[in-house]
């Protein structure tokens, strides 16, 4: 691989009971291959051997009070290793939750992520509107896998997304995975519309599933609001693959960078 710089803008670090049954979900549920089974030395050694230098870290919970243990764990992993980014995790039926999501803002957490898929719950859930409301003040961000990866949920949908663009100016927004495979055109009207969304390329690039030309096209004319992703470890092929794809498409250096640093640096807000 090229030396250059990159930030992974979707890596999940988990603790490995909790890392090992999501493998096993997508094993026994999706019939995924899931060859990333490393402790996390190896997790952080592998992304570094790509040339990644920094990764936005999402937290990832499935049942209410798991936040606190999860959020002080990839605080500790923060700690220990700096090019660790961490996006603290939030349920909606987490108790205390504005008062933990300015704990660890102040431990230098960078936003929040929130998973509508695994939660069950819409992004517009007024449950954490407490929470958009913190990160609209500190001009923080908010990782939303509002996507139908890797399963279609009812409760994932772009005018959702689409609303709190509109109640919560302040607050910087990215959605996973292109918002593939529904909702990538609705998304890109929604860029077109507002300074504050984002889209991450998790699970996407150097995906044989996605039509290679059209997201060379997007790239193209949306470079400036796009933010490379891996969605590492949880995947079924090598993010390797995602980088290559990236410079088979001869996009030209400039707008590489923006696509591999330059854009996560702005929502990060270091740009």
């Amino acid at each position: 691989m090229m030396k250059r710089k990159i930030i992974d803008g979707h890596v999940h670090l988990l603790p490995d009971k909790l890392m090992r049954a999501i493998y096993r979900w997508f094993e026994e549920n999706l019939g995924w291959n899931m060859p990333f089974k490393y402790d996390l030395e190896g997790y952080l050694n592998y992304l570094e051997s790509l040339g990644i230098s920094e990764m936005m870290v999402l937290g990832y919970i499935h049942k209410p009070e798991m936040s606190w243990g999860l959020n002080e764990w990839l605080d500790n992993v923060k700690e220990r290793h700096p090019q660790v980014k961490p996006y603290l995790a939030v349920h909606q039926d987490d108790r205390d939750k504005g008062k933990m999501v300015r704990e660890f803002l102040d431990k230098g957490f960078l936003g929040v992520k929130i998973h509508c898929f695994v939660q069950k719950v819409g992004a517009d859930d007024p449950r954490f509107f407490e929470v958009y409301k913190i990160l609209a003040e500190e001009g923080k961000g908010l990782v939303l896998h509002g996507s139908g990866m890797p399963v279609k949920a009812e409760f994932i949908l772009p005018e959702q997304v689409e609303k709190l663009l509109e109640t919560f100016p302040g607050m910087k927004i990215m959605v996973a995975h292109l918002g593939l495979p529904d909702y990538l055109n609705e998304y890109l009207r929604l860029v077109d519309k507002y300074l504050n969304l984002w889209l991450d390329t998790a699970y996407v690039l150097g995906n044989p599933k996605f039509n290679n030309k059209y997201l060379q096209n997007v790239l193209l004319n949306y470079t400036e609001r796009i933010i490379f992703g891996s969605d590492f470890p949880i995947m079924d092929y090598s993010p390797e693959l995602a980088l290559e794809e990236l410079f088979s498409f001869n996009l030209g250096r400039e707008k590489e960078d923006l696509i591999l640093f330059k854009n996560a640096e702005e929502f990060m807000g270091r740009g």
